[in-house]
């Protein structure tokens, strides 16, 4: 699984972190709100994702085209594109 450029950013930063300067409280606080900030919109499109399937969205003619991008990026071990044949 690849990790998520913003995540690798967040780490980055985390890392230059001058201890010193910065009290052990301040530098938790400061990666609490980074993640938080990370996963927020995260959870959002998750629940929203299930809240369209719940809905029956996944029975639309054109969502497995849709996802077309998804499954290769994601799934390419299953993916199958007709349109590369």
């Amino acid at each position: 699984m690849a990790i998520s450029p913003k995540l690798v950013s967040i780490l980055m930063e985390l890392a230059q972190v001058e201890c010193a300067s910065k009290t052990d409280a301040d530098i938790i606080e400061n990666v609490i709100v980074q993640i938080k900030d990370f996963i927020e919109p995260l959870e959002r499109d998750a629940y929203k994702l299930q809240c369209l399937e719940a809905g029956g969205v996944d029975n639309w003619e054109w969502y497995s085209d849709s996802l077309r991008p998804f499954f290769k990026k994601y799934c390419p071990e299953d993916y199958e594109d007709d349109e590369d044949e």
